[in-house]
């Protein structure tokens, strides 16, 4: 009997340990999926990749004058 019972508790700790891998792997690929879908997006999409080259060099300029 309380081997039977040490032997579920095993069980039960190895799939919460399964499961809590996979739901992390799952939660880091889908952020990188998105974060790649939407950094193809922006270098397609005009407005956005005007603004950003934009403020890219209001950055450099900052940058410079602070030195």
């Amino acid at each position: 009997m309380l081997r039977n019972l040490q032997k579920n508790i095993l069980v039960v700790l190895v799939m919460d340990w399964v499961v809590s891998f996979v739901n992390i792997f799952l939660v880091s690929l889908w952020s990188h999926v998105r974060w790649s879908c939407d950094f193809g997006w922006r270098i397609q999409n005009p407005v956005i990749k005007e603004h950003t080259e934009r403020y890219n060099l209001f950055t450099i300029k900052l940058n410079k004058l602070k030195l």
